[in-house]
């Protein structure tokens, strides 16, 4: 398992790279605009080409961005659904620039339509990005799992199940799993049994296989709260042994895990020592 955070981009990309390295990322994590504005500058060619070097000079192969948040696949309202498109296309064909093989997104909300018409939604959005970037090969959307909020969708890992389906032509799609989002829609995976329990839905599911990145994240609230709050690793209610048996598990050797908690850039210092602590002690 390759170990990083998600790090701030002040100062840069290619300083992102060495505030990574600093506290001993082996990946990272980025936005490579603001995650709360729809639009942006492009990418400088300068930028593009320091932070190319400085993850290939480090061996940061499998490196991530977090899509905006404002992105909505699933939305019933055709201005913001146009919109989201869009801000994805400009998503991956960034990261591609990049040379970043990973997108993150969340897979949005069905503002009360129902699931069904949400997933449907999702999934022919994803399809016209993939469409649109289809010169970005290198590039792949990740659908990140949900705490379950509101009419979020794949808060239930069924409803992810058929996103996954719904996209099972697309060679460039995948999945981004939480652990707080997992926690939080009512997934406990607190001991070794509840934790096979967890692998064998993914399985059931069709998830697993697709799954390429992990979010170390400890939960904030109770099991099934459906409240996505993160929570700094052992401060949460999940609890510091639950993240050995995903570090323990052989099938996520060369999976990237990032976390994307709170207390800044020591905490993230503290979780890299113990992630490793964690994998070399088995």
């Amino acid at each position: 398992m390759l170990f990083g955070a998600h790090v701030s981009i002040q100062g840069g990309l290619a300083e992102a790279v060495q505030r990574a390295l600093g506290i001993g990322c082996e990946t990272l994590q980025i936005f490579t605009k603001s995650q709360r504005q729809w639009a942006a500058r492009p990418l400088a060619e300068g930028d593009i080409r320091a932070f190319r070097s400085a993850c290939e000079e480090n061996g940061l192969s499998k490196t991530i961005v977090h899509a905006s948040y404002l992105i909505n696949l699933a939305a019933p309202d055709s201005s913001i659904l146009k919109k989201s498109r869009a801000a994805l296309v400009d998503e991956v064909q960034r990261a591609h620039a990049l040379g970043i093989p990973y997108v993150v997104v969340h897979s949005g909300s069905h503002r009360g339509e129902g699931a069904a018409k949400g997933i449907a939604r999702l999934c022919e959005s994803v399809s016209l990005v993939l469409e649109q970037t289809s010169d970005c090969a290198g590039t792949m959307i990740l659908l990140e799992n949900s705490a379950g909020q509101g009419s979020t969708l794949c808060g239930d890992l069924h409803e992810l199940g058929e996103a996954v389906d719904g996209l099972a032509g697309e060679k460039r799609i995948g999945v981004c799993l939480d652990t707080c989002h997992l926690f939080a829609a009512g997934y406990d995976f607190r001991t070794e049994r509840n934790y096979d329990d967890l692998q064998g839905l993914l399985v059931s599911l069709g998830i697993l296989k697709k799954v390429q990145v992990l979010h170390f994240n400890d939960s904030a609230n109770p099991l099934g709260s459906r409240v996505d709050k993160h929570e700094a690793i052992g401060s949460g209610a999940i609890g510091e042994t639950a993240f050995r048996y995903w570090i323990a598990d052989q099938q996520w050797l060369e999976t990237p895990a990032v976390v994307e908690t709170p207390g800044g850039i020591e905490n993230y210092r503290r979780e890299m020592e113990l992630f490793k602590d964690m994998r070399s002690t088995g």
